[in-house]
């Protein structure tokens, strides 16, 4: 039956295909019947499960001592005792043998139990222990059922993602190709899987209430993320709709790429930077051809997620220059781990927090971690060696951590000096201004900082008090607000006072309805995902700068969202041609039946 649902349009775009059900991070588990004859088969297959899991948590242990140390390391101990826990070994080896079951739905069986026992204690320790015991059903679980959890790396075909979210190391190792678009139940326009769907290229709609309850793999999906709306099992008239408007799109681009090779330029001769955020090295090529000049933020991480290690240096360095030198003579911010919040699971180990925005995360972890820091550092100098390269601290919130940054990039260099190897001795060393501590004292971290980059999906959601993946608070995460255009404003004024370039690398920099505010700012660059340069290029070719500044004196003269959007909306009318300047217009154009929200959704 078909179902209209809406959500929060995350990356524009239309896309019509069959749904993958990824389930998030668990494993299917199927129950079976023994022949008698299989049973002791399949006790044996049960304890091999179990050597291999403690073979793999005692490596990871090892890594862990040697960064972190026996601290660090002490929660698998942890594991490893539930791992040789009698009741657990001996309790599955029973049920095997008892109930004549697989040892995946017995031991499974057993662990939840466990789990489910823990959770209900008021103690905190023995709560946090049904962590631990969950932690190793899944290790086993997949020893004894490898292919049983959904992997985006193993898509054979071309299919529309649909998820409760996705997070970095999910998404990390996709072949663009296999994904038609992304439908998550969490998240918003600056969630990760909106980030990486807009780098991509492809539509995304997050914040669908109980999308995974109501749709199944293999059902067809109709997505636009122009207005947030999904159709589960479209009719044919809305197949036809959805692919028409797809064709529209794409010409419509078509015509944006046009403008790929011309300068962003006013029209009245004030040049703007144009730049592009990216993850990996397969995002260059989309990054050129949408006519970016330069990478505005490398964003490392993502290099190396979804591995129990970290690259070497040597490994860093390659990957660094190969970039470098694909987008060379233009230049490369490197920005340097940011490790912690909703990207974990590599060493330095990252635990779990209760608030792991607020947390320990960015910078922290690398200042806690200057081997692993050191290692990078030295990486990021040697690339410089072969293209402008220029790197970038994030999460700075005062001067004592710049300082602290800085103190290890001398020792990266006196190192490089002493074993003779080239870099660029006057490589620009910036940081990220996403934190309204650091904004409030741009005056002084300006001084000891060669440029700024204004990180505003962070800055955003400390600011304004919003987790920009939690849907339920979604609609508080205002770009325009008049807090957030205040903050920016300072942060360009303090940068130029110094003589300071000041930069965008926030998702903020890619709505257009900012771009004539911005740049009327004062902003010397903006950086953002490959697929959005051209619209954003179009805006700042059809506008002079006096009229650009006009805007956002007007716009900052504003004390309610609604007010900056007015203001927005009539400077920008007529910049951008036939496309819509907010995702929220397309539905205009939809047939009745697509404007209405569902009535579930709605309640839910």
């Amino acid at each position: 039956m078909e179902r209209m649902l809406s959500g929060i349009a995350a990356s524009p775009g239309f896309a019509v295909g069959e749904a993958y059900l990824l389930h998030r991070g668990e494993i299917l588990v199927e129950e079976r019947s023994l022949e008698p004859d299989e049973v002791e088969a399949e006790v044996r297959r049960f304890e091999n499960a179990l050597e291999r899991a403690h073979g793999e948590v005692t490596d990871l242990q090892e890594k862990i001592i040697h960064s972190m140390g026996e601290e660090g390391a002490r929660i698998f101990g942890v594991h490893l005792m539930i791992l040789q826990d009698v009741m657990v070994v001996e309790d599955t080896i029973k049920g095997i043998r008892e109930t004549q079951r697989n040892a995946d739905a017995v031991f499974n069986e057993i662990m939840r139990k466990m789990m489910d026992t823990l959770s209900e204690a008021a103690d905190e320790y023995l709560a946090q222990r049904a962590l631990d015991i969950d932690d190793v059903r899944r290790r086993v679980l997949m020893q004894l059922a490898p292919g049983g959890r959904g992997l985006l790396r193993e898509l054979r075909r071309p299919v529309v993602v649909v998820a409760e979210e996705l997070t970095p190391s999910e998404t990390a190792h996709l072949e663009p190709g296999k994904v038609l678009a992304f439908v998550t139940e969490a998240g918003g326009r600056t969630s990760h899987s909106a980030i990486m769907a807009r780098s991509l290229g492809v539509p995304a709609v997050a914040g669908v209430s109980r999308i995974t309850e109501r749709i199944r793999s293999g059902s067809l999906i109709a997505v636009d993320g122009t207005s947030g709306q999904v159709a589960v099992n479209p009719d044919e008239h809305l197949i036809k709709f959805f692919e028409a408007q797809k064709a529209i799109f794409a010409e419509l681009e078509r015509e944006l790429l046009k403008l790929k090779n011309l300068p962003a330029v006013t029209l009245d001769g004030r040049e703007v930077e144009l730049s592009a955020n990216i993850e990996l090295p397969e995002e260059v090529e989309s990054a050129l051809s949408h006519g970016a000049r330069g990478i505005g933020l490398l964003r490392t991480e993502y290099l190396y997620l979804g591995r129990e290690d970290l690259p070497g240096e040597e490994e860093q360095y390659a990957d660094y220059t190969g970039i470098v030198e694909q987008v060379a003579p233009d230049s490369v911010i490197i920005r340097t781990f940011d490790l912690g919040g909703d990207k974990v699971g590599v060493v330095p180990a990252t635990p779990m927090e209760r608030n792991p925005f607020l947390g320990w995360r960015a910078i922290r972890v690398s200042l806690a971690h200057q081997e692993v820091f050191l290692q990078q550092l030295r990486a990021v100098l040697r690339a410089s060696a072969h293209g402008p390269v220029k790197l970038i601290f994030p999460m700075i919130s005062g001067l004592e951590e710049l300082r602290q940054a800085k103190e290890v990039l001398n020792k990266a260099r006196e190192g490089l000096r002493r074993d003779g190897l080239p870099f660029d001795e006057e490589m620009p060393v910036g940081i990220m201004m996403e934190i309204p501590a650091a904004c409030a004292m741009t005056d002084i971290l300006a001084t000891e900082a060669d440029f700024l980059s204004i990180g505003t999906n962070d800055l955003i959601q400390y600011s304004l008090a919003v987790d920009r993946g939690n849907a339920r608070v979604a609609y508080l995460y205002q770009e325009l607000h008049p807090a957030i255009l205040r903050q920016v404003k300072m942060v360009i004024d303090a940068g130029h006072r110094h003589g300071r370039w000041v930069g965008m690398c926030g998702e903020m920099s890619a709505n257009p309805l900012a771009t004539m505010i911005l740049i009327g700012m004062g902003l010397d660059e903006l950086s953002m995902s490959p697929g959005l340069l051209p619209e954003i290029k179009k805006v700042i070719r059809s506008c002079t700068h006096a009229e650009a500044k006009a805007c956002a004196d007007e716009a900052l003269n504003q004390d309610t969202v609604e007010g900056v959007t007015a203001v927005a909306r009539r400077y920008t009318e007529g910049k951008l041609g036939e496309l819509v300047t907010d995702v929220g217009e397309g539905a205009a154009e939809f047939p009745p039946v697509l404007q209405t929200i569902d009535e579930e959704n709605n309640n839910a």
